[in-house]
């Protein structure tokens, strides 16, 4: 119940209610099926990743892993952070 109260008072009402719960759910089904750990880190801290279009989300994942090598993984279940990039790739 922490991480959901952490995520109400961390975003804005805008971001919580422009986020599609389809687009929401096939991104963590991605996630996880990419062998992603720590969801509920990747919630409550970049929450607003997942208002990319789950097309754009994966394509952004996709170059990202491709600039390591394909270590993004094992390089997110280490540290989270490098998720920042996905902003700007």
């Amino acid at each position: 119940m922490d991480n959901l109260q952490n995520i109400l008072n961390k975003y804005e009402d805008s971001v919580l209610r422009d986020i599609d719960k389809q687009n929401f759910e096939n991104i963590v089904l991605f996630l996880e099926s990419e062998g992603v750990e720590f969801l509920e880190d990747i919630l409550e801290n970049y929450l607003d990743l997942f208002l990319f279009s789950y097309e754009d989300f994966v394509s952004k994942f996709e170059k990202l892993n491709s600039k390591y090598q394909g270590e993004l993984i094992p390089m997110i279940n280490d540290d989270v952070n490098i998720l920042e990039e996905l902003y700007t790739i």
